[in-house]
């Protein structure tokens, strides 16, 4: 039924240029909106259809990358091929559920791991020795697995909470051929 909208998105797509994701992209959001809104007549749709596809996706469990294309997709869809204006406050750009990361102090770290020590000590560990591994395993860096040995001080030299590890990293570690590879005189690996 919307075979000629979605043929005229792939070329108002090329018309600007847009690079061959965008437009499978647009193409893609655009091609679910339309299936949304059924057998809706495109020049009965408004703002309200907009938004209320996007409360519906929403409530999907869809990253806020895709979130954030689809409202990219829904702007150019109505400005550019509906000819009709597209006003952000009017649609909620989904804003108030995806919001970036924050950062956390060291102190407000320091109380999360103090309040969760069992999970975070193991994530803490997991992750150095992911880290290590992968790294090492790199031939940019090194190229060589390699073993090492964890220890976890929970206790700054002020005696205040301050869990990390320290790492003790042998000066060489199995290549591929499950030969020894040493390090010679640089460092172990260069990141």
């Amino acid at each position: 039924m919307y075979e000629e909208t979605i043929e005229k998105i792939k070329e108002e797509c090329r018309i600007r240029n847009h690079s061959d994701l965008s437009c499978k992209q647009y193409v893609y959001h655009m091609s679910c909106f339309l299936k949304w809104i059924g057998d809706k007549p495109l020049d009965e749709l408004t703002l309200v259809d907009a938004r209320d596809y996007i409360v519906f996706k929403r409530n999907t469990t869809c990253s806020p990358a895709t979130r954030n294309g689809i409202n990219s997709a829904l702007s150019f869809f109505y400005r550019i091929i509906l000819r009709k204006a597209w006003v952000y406050e009017e649609v909620s750009r989904m804003k108030e559920d995806w919001t970036l990361p924050a950062v956390c102090t060291r102190e407000e770290i320091e109380r999360l791991t103090y309040a969760n020590q069992r999970r975070l000590y193991d994530a803490l560990y997991h992750a150095a020795n992911r880290t290590l591994t992968e790294l090492s395993a790199d031939p940019k860096r090194f190229g060589a697995k390699i073993g090492f040995i964890c220890v976890l001080h929970t206790w700054g030299s002020k005696l205040n909470y301050h869990p990390h590890l320290h790492v003790i990293v042998l000066g060489g570690g199995l290549d591929r051929m499950n030969h020894w590879k040493d390090k010679g005189r640089s460092f172990l690996m260069r990141i």
